[in-house]
């Protein structure tokens, strides 16, 4: 009875090889489902950013209600209006599209928080995709609660267009992925996950490395080696970060508001 016992123990253990086979069955398993979870939550911030950039469109939509059809110029800083000379007189502190939008999305702007103003940024504001979302960031005297990862065309807040003058909304860009809220474009977007102005060889400052991204197009994007882009229509759609240089860089159509 006691031997009978004793076999009964010994048989009712695993084998070191057996502990093995079951480890790397576990391991093959990760290994499978784990692309697949990196890939889920992909897609999840994409559609969550894609969610914020339409409800930023509807922040421009309440602001444009509000001022005459017109969309925004910079309250301080930077202002260009039709006409004007683009390059005209920079001044501290910037009041421009993000603190001029804050309310309609839930934030608020403070112009006279000390030390300086500062914008308490809605989290519409920002990819959640996008690592830089995490950051808080001060631009020309202005202080912001997060950094801004979404932007807005340049080319629409700098200057004071009616949105009649609007042509083909359906085609002309107007929130995106970014780096920066005041850049507003390609610089901008095809870096958008990382604090650059652009990566440009030949500029050591904004070129680390020697590396060009508009040469080997190894775009810094927060979705799948691409973007989310709207459009003044409203529509929003995730493009390839090649196919957005081409249109950025061969059609005009995304640049000019008033044309094509």
């Amino acid at each position: 009875m006691r031997l009978s016992h004793c076999r009964h123990a010994e048989t009712g253990r695993f084998t070191l090889i057996e502990l093995l086979v079951v480890i790397a069955i576990i391991a093959i398993l990760a290994s499978l489902l784990l692309p697949a979870l990196a890939a889920a939550k992909d897609k999840g911030n994409q559609a969550l950013c894609v969610g914020n950039i339409r409800q930023c469109h509807t922040a421009l939509i309440m602001y444009i209600d509000e001022n005459d059809q017109r969309f925004p110029w910079p309250a301080a800083g930077w202002q260009c209006v039709p006409g004007a000379d683009p390059a005209s007189v920079i001044t501290d502190p910037w009041v421009f599209w993000p603190a001029q939008f804050a309310h309609y999305a839930g934030g608020q702007y403070e112009p006279n928080a000390l030390p300086r103003k500062k914008v308490t940024v809605p989290e519409v504001f920002q990819c959640p995709a996008n690592p830089l979302s995490k950051q808080t960031m001060s631009y020309h005297l202005v202080d912001y609660t997060r950094w801004i990862t979404l932007g807005f065309r340049a080319c629409l807040w700098r200057r004071a267009f009616h949105l009649s003058q609007i042509k083909r909304p359906e085609n002309k860009w107007g929130f995106q992925d970014t780096n920066h809220p005041a850049l507003g474009d390609n610089r901008s977007l095809l870096t958008a996950s990382k604090c650059s102005v652009w990566y440009e060889a030949g500029h050591a400052a904004s070129c680390p490395n020697g590396l060009d991204v508009k040469t080997t197009h190894a775009w810094m994007v927060p979705h799948r080696m691409g973007v989310n882009i709207s459009f003044l229509s409203g529509n929003v759609a995730w493009m390839n970060g090649n196919e957005a240089w081409a249109k950025y860089s061969i059609s005009p159509w995304p640049n000019d508001p008033l044309k094509y």
